[in-house]
């Protein structure tokens, strides 16, 4: 035999369970009293309210898990961004490379440098900014493998 639970399986199923039990009550507050009947429909009031009773805490813990489960995925989607590298654009190269002061005729041997690697620019836009020139100074005509 399935249980009552088994059965109930939507919401609109749900809603009908609880129409049916509001509608059972009612029935006893106005029907006259029969002792049998009385009693076999307290006893499926009971039955009702209890699988009411288990289905609000089914429905409790599915709310759980899913408000838990939009937590981590925000976390995850959080610490995602934060661990991307960002990707410097050609305009933001060079922008910083006329802001740091190199003679103008460096400008485009500096700019042909840094864009051939991006390890590069990552080491480029980490350092701090009144270190940049001594840095690019250092990878164009440092040493050779820099």
């Amino acid at each position: 035999m399935m249980k009552l639970v088994d059965i109930i399986s939507t919401s609109s199923h749900y809603l009908l369970l609880v129409h049916l039990l509001h509608l059972l009550k009612w029935t006893l507050n106005v029907a006259p009293p029969q002792k049998t009947k009385k009693r076999k429909a307290d006893l499926m009031i009971d039955v009702l309210e209890r699988q009411i009773e288990v289905i609000n805490c089914g429905i409790a813990s599915v709310s759980d898990a899913i408000k838990e489960g939009n937590i981590n995925s925000n976390k995850g989607i959080a610490t995602a961004e934060k661990g991307r590298l960002h990707c410097y654009s050609e305009d933001e190269v060079f922008s910083e490379i006329m802001n740091i002061g190199l003679p103008e005729h460096l400008q485009l041997d500096a700019f042909l440098l840094l864009i051939k690697s991006q390890l590069k620019v990552k080491a480029f836009f980490g350092v701090p900014s009144d270190r940049l020139l001594e840095l690019l100074m250092k990878m164009m005509y440092g040493s050779r493998d820099a």
